[in-house]
């Protein structure tokens, strides 16, 4: 049973782990090119191979390889965050992050 709570421990672990390490290297990436779009785009496809692999994972391994990929998507929400800090307006900037972020909840409510 202990064993068990660690998994789950590790398994929600993951994605927060190389979310956050990535998170760091998409924005120095990005402020150094200036090409959020393609980070996102990028991202993207790491988030939904390790979804993916999540999803079919038969055991403990590739289950935890899945969510330390999906982490790694989750690297562009700092990068597009600035990206919207850069292109609104003071007074729309709070709204739009707002609406975003919304966005965001709602598709990890509906999603994996």
């Amino acid at each position: 049973m202990a064993s068990d709570n660690i998994y789950v421990g590790l398994t929600l672990s993951c994605y927060s782990i190389s979310g956050s390490i990535t998170g760091m290297i998409m924005g120095i990436i990005s402020d150094m090119t200036g090409r959020v779009k393609f980070l996102i785009i990028i991202c993207s496809v790491f988030e939904v191979a390790g979804n993916i692999l999540y999803c079919i994972g038969k055991d403990i391994r590739r289950v935890l390889l899945g969510r330390l990929i999906a982490g790694v998507g989750m690297g562009a929400v700092p990068s597009i965050l600035a990206d919207i800090a850069h292109r609104t307006t003071e007074n729309d900037r709070t709204k739009a992050i707002s609406i975003i972020l919304g966005c965001r909840q709602l598709g990890l409510l509906i999603g994996p």
